[in-house]
């Protein structure tokens, strides 16, 4: 038998509850748009000018103070920057454990299942869906229950 020192085993009832408890402060420390479902946060907001840039960096940097003053460490490398729309050489990062996590810039992500896009078009989920869709058709033919 071994023994749990801190969180909730997976699959309690009580754990999304008491999760969504623990993180709610979150919004108070966040100035610019953000959005939660579930353990999946996300930040956004308008960059027109360098003082929106400036915001954003802001928040990343709140994030981080939530982050060390609630006891939970995010990984800094599953975070990305989506720009939608502008073309501003902005970049970001994240302080974590007295080391400088410049975030990666990325053209699409996987959010909830959907591909989204910098251009919001949805042709690569499209391929995404038919090359599944595919996929799935080829193997239910291939293992036919008699």
């Amino acid at each position: 038998m071994s023994y749990i020192s801190s969180g909730i085993l997976q699959g309690s009832v009580l754990g999304p509850l008491l999760f969504i408890i623990f993180v709610n402060d979150l919004l108070e420390w966040i100035k610019t748009n953000i959005r939660m479902f579930a353990d999946d946060t996300k930040i956004l907001t308008k960059i027109v000018t360098e003082e929106d840039v400036a915001k954003l960096q802001e928040d990343l940097n709140s994030l981080c103070e939530w982050s060390k003053k609630s006891l939970l460490q995010f990984n800094p490398q599953k975070y990305v920057v989506m720009h939608i729309g502008h073309n501003m050489a902005s970049r970001y990062h994240l302080s974590q454990d007295s080391q400088n996590w410049e975030l990666k810039s990325v053209s699409e992500e996987k959010d909830l299942g959907v591909l989204v896009t910098s251009k919001l078009k949805v042709s690569q989920q499209c391929v995404h869906i038919y090359i599944y869709s595919f996929i799935m058709q080829m193997t239910s033919r291939s293992c036919r229950y008699e």
